[in-house]
């Protein structure tokens, strides 16, 4: 149980960051770009971002279950940074 809440904080809080960098105004600026032939359509982006952001929580939550080891707390201290 208390593996499931943890994965979920770190999903919670991974979500937040998601929804924080999707209120900058730059992201919108990426349509009024001119694309070359070969950038991939702007619908794809939604999706693949936030199974980057979902991974990016469940290695983070790998990471913190081995909190205890010396190699763990910096690599936590980068990804909270």
């Amino acid at each position: 149980m208390k593996k499931s809440i943890s994965l979920g904080l770190f999903l919670l809080a991974s979500a937040a960051v998601a929804a924080i960098g999707g209120l900058a105004p730059s992201a919108t600026a990426y349509v009024e770009l001119r694309q070359p032939s070969f950038a991939p359509p702007g619908w794809l982006f939604g999706p693949v971002w936030t199974l980057l952001y979902v991974l990016m929580a469940v290695a983070a939550w790998l990471v913190w279950q081995k909190r205890k080891e010396a190699k763990a707390k910096p690599a936590l201290v980068l990804y909270f940074i």
